[in-house]
C-alpha cells in the first residue's frame, strides 16, 4: 500500500459495513458519527462523554451501539455478540433517524431544523423560569 487513500474507498467501506467505529473527535462530537448515520452504517460510539446532537429528543440507542471506554479492550467480543436481529433493527432505525441530523432544504418535519427549534424553545423556557441553563446542558 502506498499510504495514500483512494478518495472513494472510505465511503465505499462504510456503505459495505454493518457497524462503523465513531470515536470521539476534537470537539464534543465526531464527524464519523454523522458519516455512519448518513451511509446507513450503525455507529459504534467509543466515548463516555460524547455529546450527541438533540440527545434530549432523539433516542440514539435505537440506531447506535455505545461501548464504554473501560470496555474497549473487549470491542471485538462486544461487537461479535450483537445479534443479526439487533443489527437489522438498528439499520431500519437509521433509515428513519438520518433526517434528524441533516438540514433539509426546504426544512422538513423531523429534520435538524425542527430539532434545533425545539432545543432553542427549551432553553428559552428554562431561562424564563430563572433556571441556569449552560450552553451544553
Amino acid at each position: 500500500m502506498s499510504g495514500e487513500a483512494n478518495p472513494g474507498s472510505y465511503h465505499s467501506e462504510l456503505l459495505r459495513s454493518q457497524m462503523c467505529i465513531a470515536p470521539a473527535g476534537w470537539e464534543l462530537w465526531s464527524v464519523r458519527l454523522f458519516e455512519s448515520i448518513l451511509l446507513g452504517c450503525i455507529p459504534v460510539i467509543l466515548s463516555d462523554d460524547l455529546h450527541l446532537p438533540f440527545q434530549s429528543q432523539i433516542d440514539y440507542s435505537q440506531f447506535t451501539i455505545k461501548v464504554p471506554h473501560a470496555s474497549l479492550s473487549q470491542l471485538p467480543e462486544i461487537l461479535g455478540a450483537v445479534s443479526d436481529e439487533t443489527i437489522r433493527r438498528k439499520q431500519a432505525s437509521l433509515k428513519t433517524f438520518w433526517k434528524a441530523v441533516t438540514y433539509q432544504t426546504p426544512p422538513a418535519p423531523g429534520d435538524a431544523w425542527e430539532h434545533l427549534l425545539h432545543e432553542l424553545q427549551a432553553r428559552v423556557h428554562h431561562n424564563l423560569r430563572g433556571t441556569p441553563f449552560g450552553f451544553w446542558t
